[in-house]
């Protein structure tokens, strides 16, 4: 089976004292976070950073202390095992840019929206952990 790897964030703003999230909608209609492949000789966090900003816009402050993955099965025949790291992202005051060739929209939404939109398991998982992370440590 082939391999990939792709990195992104979760990421969250505070709309006074509620916890929000960007969801994107890619082209596809699949809801989820901005994320995208490892280019040549870039880190996680690099590829993470730059896919944010790529996709939604965004000069993110990554969280130190959270990273998780999800791992699932994709392309034609489902032949690639896909591995993909999250990181822990914020970002206050800045618009949210939709970029038109890579995505449908972005939702800003609290954790139960959220976990309503997100269709696969993974995603609830990772989305889970980041919201009892932000809980945990006050964030």
């Amino acid at each position: 089976m082939d391999k990939e790897k792709s990195c992104g964030a979760v990421i969250f703003t505070r709309d006074k004292e509620e916890i929000k999230f960007v969801i994107i909608k890619d082209l596809e209609g699949n809801y989820g976070f901005p994320k995208g492949h490892v280019e040549d000789h870039e880190t996680e966090l690099q590829t993470a950073l730059r896919e944010v900003k790529e996709e939604v816009g965004l000069d993110v402050d990554i969280i130190e202390g959270f990273k998780t993955f999800d791992v699932y099965l994709t392309g034609k025949n489902k032949e690639i095992v896909k591995t993909v790291i999250y990181f822990l992202a914020t970002y206050c005051n800045q618009p949210l840019v939709v970029q038109k060739d890579e995505l449908d929209s972005i939702l800003l939404l609290n954790f139960k929206q959220s976990l309503q939109t997100l269709k696969f398991k993974g995603a609830k998982k990772v989305l889970s952990e980041a919201h009892e992370y932000i809980l945990e440590n006050k964030l």
